[in-house]
Formats: structure tokens, C-alpha cells, sequence
């Protein structure tokens, strides 16, 4: 690295299950330095700030797995065929098969 020049910070993707958890711990009136211990990826103050912000939307989303472990807001374009495909990759699962 060439003197003089600054690391770019690197993109850390914060999946809804997280910003869920910024939220509660937010409403129950904890501190910033507490809740950035708690949480299992680094994040900035101004990224959780902004997840504030939108709480009542992360309030209102449901707490099922497929959920709180993506990382984008936009619903699926075909969200029954989701649902679907999503019960038969469980029921393989499941199952030990392999799918790949």
C-alpha cells in the first residue's frame, strides 16, 4: 500500500435478523457501544441509526428463518413459486439428501 493512502472501508452486509435486534435493543433504551458489542458483525453508528429509523418496518416483519437471514427489503417477484421451492429444499433437507 502506497504511503499516504487510506484503507477503504470494507461493505459488510447486515442481514434483517441483525437490524431486528438493533431495533429491540434500541427500544430498550441501550447504549450505542453496548449494542455494537452485542451484535455479531461490525457496524457503524450512522448505518444503525438509519436501521432506527426505519424500525417500524422491521418491527412489522416476521420472525421466520428464510427471513431474518437475508440481507435485502424487496419482496419476491413470484412469492408463491418462492414458497414452494423454499418447502421442497426444507423437505430434502430434511430428508440428508444431497441436492447438489
Amino acid at each position: 500500500m502506497a504511503a499516504g493512502r487510506r484503507r477503504r472501508w470494507v461493505r459488510q452486509d447486515i442481514s434483517i435478523g441483525v437490524k431486528k435486534q438493533i431495533v429491540r435493543l434500541r427500544d430498550a433504551n441501550i447504549t450505542w457501544p453496548f449494542i455494537f458489542r452485542q451484535l455479531p458483525v461490525p457496524g457503524t453508528k450512522r448505518n444503525a441509526q438509519k436501521t432506527v429509523e426505519d424500525a417500524a418496518f422491521y418491527r412489522a416483519i416476521p420472525n421466520d428463518a428464510r427471513t431474518l437471514s437475508s440481507n435485502n427489503r424487496r419482496g419476491a417477484k413470484w412469492p408463491k413459486l418462492d414458497a414452494l421451492v423454499y418447502e421442497r429444499y426444507l423437505a430434502v433437507f430434511t430428508r440428508g439428501l444431497r441436492i447438489c
